[in-house]
C-alpha cells in the first residue's frame, strides 16, 4: 500500500445500500489486531465520517477515486450510495 495513494472504500451497508468514501492513505500500522493488510487513510471530512459511520471496520478498498463510478454502479443495480465522508 502505497502512502499518499488516493483510494476509494466501500462496503455494502444492507441489500439496498452501498457505503463509500474517498482519501488518501497516510500510514500502513503494523498493528496485531484485525486484518492482515491495514492502512490509515485520511478522510475530507471527518466530523462527517464519524456521523455517518456504519458498521464494522471492513471495507472494500480500490487505488484511485471511483466515487462516480460507485454511484454509477449503485444507480444500476438499484442501492442507495451513501457517502460517508
Amino acid at each position: 500500500m502505497r502512502v499518499s495513494q488516493a483510494v476509494t472504500v466501500a462496503k455494502l451497508a444492507d441489500a439496498d445500500a452501498l457505503l463509500a468514501s474517498t482519501g488518501r492513505i497516510i500510514g500502513t500500522p503494523d498493528l496485531p489486531q484485525g486484518c492482515r493488510t491495514k492502512v490509515t487513510t485520511e478522510a475530507r471530512d471527518t466530523a462527517k465520517m464519524l456521523l455517518n459511520f456504519s458498521g464494522d471496520l471492513l471495507r472494500v478498498l480500490f487505488y484511485g477515486d471511483h466515487l462516480r463510478a460507485a454511484h454509477q454502479m449503485g444507480h444500476l443495480l438499484g442501492l442507495k450510495v451513501m457517502q460517508e465522508a
